[in-house]
């Protein structure tokens, strides 16, 4: 899926439509609200602090959940 999303850019208008089929990754209600992110720092990240941090700034009903994802 990520070769065919290589070529998009935000820049430029794009006459082609991309569909993208939601049955080829099966997804629990959990991830329906997820927020995927990374930090663009080369120091450690505190995990706790940054995720209180993210607590108090969109009071999420279910709390925040941090995992790392490791490297790209």
């Amino acid at each position: 899926m990520e070769s065919e999303f290589a070529g998009l850019s935000l820049n430029e208008e794009e006459e082609e439509i991309l569909q993208v089929q939601n049955d080829l990754y099966p997804v629990s209600e959990e991830e329906i609200l997820s927020l995927v992110g990374y930090f663009l720092t080369a120091s450690i990240i505190h995990y706790a602090a940054m995720k209180s941090t993210m607590a108090n700034l969109w009071h999420p009903v279910r709390g925040v959940q941090i995992r790392d994802l490791g490297e790209k």
